[in-house]
């Protein structure tokens, strides 16, 4: 029986390291996935932060309270910007000691 359970502990062992790399690699696929939502999202935000900026170089605001609305949201959209890349940065950093 020494036999069987030797194969038997062996079987249990790698077992055990494939459900390990596994859920390495499930959690490493799930910060790559989180790191591409996180760029697309700060991709949309310069976008928007440039229309601003160019609807504002070009003179094209028509009014005060357009432009004080303008104003209000590139502030929100810098916030939103700044957020996003401390949120990336820290998903990069795990997806880095991961690997």
């Amino acid at each position: 029986m020494s036999i069987i359970d030797d194969a038997l502990s062996a079987a249990k062992t790698v077992g055990r390291t494939v459900g390990k790399k596994t859920e390495e690699l499930l959690i490493i696929s799930k910060l790559k996935l989180n790191a591409i939502e996180l760029e697309n999202k700060l991709s949309n935000q310069y976008e928007k932060l440039g229309k601003i900026a160019y609807r504002k170089s070009v003179g094209e605001l028509e009014d005060v309270e357009e432009a004080e609305e303008l104003a209000d949201n590139e502030e929100d959209i810098i916030e939103e910007i700044n957020e996003l890349s401390a949120e990336l940065e820290e998903t990069l950093r795990e997806l880095e000691e991961l690997k």
